[in-house]
């Protein structure tokens, strides 16, 4: 259903005929969409909230996107979690560098509108499925990348699942953003090095199973 949504769309960007689209309006719409989203979740998204803290007319918004859903989706994928190349030489400094490239993107809006998207997909499934797949997209993509040179290194056992330690990074992550609300992202980082070294330790550790010794 999104994916067909998004081609639409897409289809509708290239079709259309006049006045091109102000992309600064677009921008700013998108930061308060996202803004009221991280705050409010689905329930509270509203064509007029989101106009009234923008600037602009409802108009303006029907004739972007159509629908909250679209607007959504727009918004998430405008902003989404961007992840580097990483490679410092070995698969804990590695996961550490993920760790701390995600604490910074869940501290930010678009990363708090990514937490409430997972609460909120309890309840809209067929909106949440497909933004959860492209959210997960580019982190999968490195975390594959980190665990195969891992792997060739023999940091990591044959058959390390890419899946599951970034599961495990990212989870134990997510918690401790979630279990630290009063806690500003300057802080979280400022005393973050203990906790993902041990996070790191125990998943590089816990990949080998039996013989984790052997890591």
């Amino acid at each position: 259903m999104i994916a067909n949504t998004i081609a639409k769309m897409e289809v509708k960007a290239k079709a259309t005929p006049g006045r091109p689209r102000d992309p600064d309006l677009d921008d700013r719409v998108i930061d308060v969409a996202l803004k009221i989203y991280a705050e409010h979740g689905w329930s509270s998204f509203s064509y007029g909230m989101i106009a009234r803290q923008a600037g602009v007319g409802k108009a303006a918004l029907y004739l972007r996107w159509p629908t909250k859903a679209e607007m959504l989706v727009a918004a998430l994928t405008a902003r989404p979690v961007e992840m580097t190349s990483i490679d410092a030489g070995s698969i804990r400094e590695d996961l550490i560098e993920l760790g701390r490239e995600m604490l910074r993107y869940l501290n930010s809006e678009p990363g708090l509108a990514a937490l409430r998207m997972f609460i909120d997909a309890r309840y809209q499934p067929d909106l949440f499925a497909a933004l959860s797949a492209e959210w997960n997209a580019a982190p999968t993509a490195v975390a594959r990348a980190i665990v195969q040179r891992g792997v060739e290194r023999k940091e990591l056992p044959e058959g390390a699942s890419p899946q599951i330690v970034l599961d495990a990074i990212i989870g134990g992550v997510m918690n401790h953003v979630l279990s630290n609300p009063d806690k500003s992202l300057e802080v979280q980082e400022r005393t973050a090095g203990r906790f993902l070294n041990e996070l790191v330790e125990m998943v590089v550790v816990g990949a080998w199973g039996p013989r984790g010794s052997e890591a």
